[in-house]
């Protein structure tokens, strides 16, 4: 691989690292106190991983770009000329999984790892602590340690009464959902896959790669897929299923309820399609970017561009 390659350091915004704060004299203060220690604590763990990798980069004359984990972080990258589309680039969220997960679905060249930087988040995506993050990059570097291929999901919106199609710009790491902008509401869509059309109503559909059937998708009952993409209905409360009767030879179209729960799973060129019919409508993308969508919105997934994921060894 040789040192040719630049390494990106995406972190969050350190917040709190510093703050002072001073409570009322009150029963449920002490506990209260012990939750506000442990941010001011993960606040400085933060930031001290985020010197130690500083200081580690600097020793190996590493070529280095620093940057906030905010909207539109890579794309400024890009218009800046600190990044390029074509460039061996290592892209390092330090931080947790959700920040991991911002920088997974936001690069469109490069390699993507995560630092867990500090012992209070879960971090399972991530592929290396403050302790053995040097070690990673190293291994990296040298070509020891190779990163893998991972799929993600792509969704375009097709506005049924405007005529206008548009891709959404980030892919989904783990995965996509389609739901209710308000959370106690139901969403209502018609629904199509494999020659079958419902109107359904429920809080919202899980569209998942590999890795999301492990995340929030798992808990709605999504099953692994391999070199595929899953779909799960999340909380069905009911369907409607469009039936061709016969009436004397003429065919009649009837409307017949149906209360089963749809689940699946889809390669790039059979993806369910769905049709919003409501007004609050959102896609969320891996639980960080979320779409507004209107009524006649049409949603398709495929498969989007492959990402090289640093992964623990």
């Amino acid at each position: 691989m040789g040192f040719d390659v630049k390494i990106v350091v995406v972190k969050k915004q350190n917040l709190g690292g510093d703050s002072e704060y001073s409570l009322v004299d009150d029963p449920l203060s002490v506990s209260f106190r012990c939750h506000l220690d442990q941010l001011h604590d993960a606040a400085a763990e933060h930031q001290r991983c985020v010197d130690a990798l500083r200081t580690g980069l600097l020793h190996r004359s590493i070529e280095v770009v620093e940057c906030e984990l905010i909207e539109g972080w890579y794309e400024k990258l890009l218009n800046e000329g600190d990044v390029s589309l074509d460039g061996p680039h290592l892209f390092m969220s330090v931080g947790g999984d959700g920040s991991f997960l911002q920088v997974a679905s936001a690069v469109r060249h490069g390699v993507v790892t995560g630092i867990k930087s500090t012992s209070y988040s879960v971090g399972s995506l991530c592929a290396a602590t403050e302790h053995t993050m040097m070690v990673l990059i190293d291994e990296f570097l040298s070509g020891a340690h190779q990163p893998i291929q991972v799929c993600r999901v792509a969704a375009r919106v097709t506005s049924l009464c405007e005529g206008s199609s548009a891709q959404v710009s980030s892919l989904a790491f783990n995965d996509v959902l389609y739901t209710n902008s308000h959370p106690g509401s139901a969403v209502r869509y018609l629904y199509e896959w494999q020659d079958r059309l419902q109107k359904q109503t429920s809080s919202g559909v899980w569209i998942y790669t590999h890795q999301g059937a492990t995340a929030a998708a798992q808990a709605a009952g999504a099953k692994m897929v391999v070199n595929q993409f899953g779909f799960i209905i999340r909380e069905p409360y009911g369907s409607y299923q469009w039936n061709s009767v016969d009436h004397q030879n003429g065919f009649d179209q009837q409307l017949i309820r149906s209360a089963d729960v749809i689940e699946g799973c889809f390669e790039d060129s059979s993806s369910p399609t769905f049709v919003n019919l409501s007004q609050n409508a959102q896609l969320v993308i891996d639980g960080h970017q979320s779409l507004s969508l209107k009524p006649g919105d049409k949603i398709t997934f495929y498969a989007g561009k492959s990402c090289s994921w640093l992964s623990r060894s």
